[in-house]
């Protein structure tokens, strides 16, 4: 007579390696949503020779100080996260590499020909291109740091510069109320000559229309792709506005050196917190980081090398069939005979 069948029962544990695989999707989900759903605006301050960053909620840290910065003013990103600062201060005239990780080495040194470079703009395929007050010119900056004149004439105590779409550099002459449009060939021509005041800093918006920070009025102007031009935003005797950024959100933030805060004006520019960012010193450029902050790196890396690494298969895992007592390297018996 035959015995009782045995039965076989799987009871499919949740292996070590599938729990660090989970965590490690968690970690990598985790670090993507916050390298895309905050970013970092850095600010230049004039008076303390320092880099502040500024999370979402208006909290201002240190990010970078140097005995190379000199008042710095005009702040760009380059594609890879590294932070170009200019400097103002005394005979200085230089411009100072920050890398993601906040370390200051020169980039263009006091003898490349600069003259109180205001603002600095980067352009789509990663020359930099530098306001010269003193000089009424632009300079252009190549990738490895050679200075070559770009600009020599046409302009008047030249202060914020932006790019369009096209790859036109808008520059804004301070002396002469003035905004010129130069053709990547170099060619200058005035775009808009009237109603501006002391204009300083541009930025553009994401549907091309540009946006001033008008000194003489304390006002942000707001100049339509046909050169139209209006009042964006008034706070009304609430500090001197310099320089301007956009989120991707399309909030507007301007400096505002001598309350030495961040403005943040909502879309429209029908909300204005002049109080967003507070605390720091003679605040002027403004740039919002273009990739995430070292320490989410390090996140999505962990989870990317977790989430590869553990999925792959063992060698021996096809061996252990179902039921077998056989102990792949490192693993228990998948179930048991009872």
């Amino acid at each position: 007579m035959a015995g009782p069948e045995r039965n076989h029962i799987t009871k499919n544990p949740v292996s070590f390696q599938g729990r660090v695989a989970t965590v490690g999707v968690i970690v990598f989900l985790l670090a993507t949503r916050l390298c895309c759903a905050e970013q970092t605006l850095y600010v230049a301050n004039n008076g303390t020779n320092s880099i502040s960053a500024i999370n979402s909620s208006g909290t201002v840290s240190a990010f970078a100080t140097s005995p190379l910065f000199n008042a710095p003013n005009g702040v760009v990103f380059d594609a890879a996260g590294n932070l170009f600062v200019t400097n103002i201060g005394g005979s200085n005239n230089t411009v100072e590499k920050v890398t993601p990780f906040g370390t200051v080495s020169n980039f263009v040194p006091p003898s490349a020909g600069l003259d109180f470079p205001v603002e600095i703009a980067i352009n789509s395929v990663g020359t930099f291109f530098v306001s010269n007050r003193e000089l009424n010119t632009i300079s252009q900056i190549a990738p490895t740091g050679e200075v070559s004149t770009f600009v020599s004439s046409g302009l008047d105590s030249p202060r914020g510069l932006a790019f369009d779409a096209d790859g036109n550099l808008y520059v804004a002459n301070q002396n002469a109320n003035t905004i010129s449009k130069i053709a990547p060939n170099g060619t200058a021509s005035v775009w808009i000559s009237s109603g501006l005041s002391l204009p300083q800093g541009l930025t553009f918006d994401s549907i091309g229309n540009l946006y001033v920070s008008d000194l003489g009025t304390l006002s942000i102007l707001k100049i339509t792709p046909e050169g139209l031009v209006s009042t964006y935003a008034h706070p009304g005797g609430l500090g001197s506005p310099t320089d301007l950024a956009f989120d991707d959100e399309g909030n507007l933030y301007a400096s505002v050196w001598d309350f030495g805060s961040i403005w943040k004006i909502s879309p429209g520019g029908t909300l204005i917190d002049t109080q967003w960012a507070t605390g720091l010193s003679t605040p002027w450029g403004l740039a919002f980081s273009s990739v995430p902050e070292p320490s989410t790196w390090a996140l999505l890396g962990l989870g990317a090398v977790a989430v590869f690494g553990l999925s792959r298969k063992r060698p021996c895992e096809s061996e252990c069939s179902e039921g077998s007592q056989r102990t792949c390297a490192g693993n228990v018996p998948s179930g048991k005979f009872v």
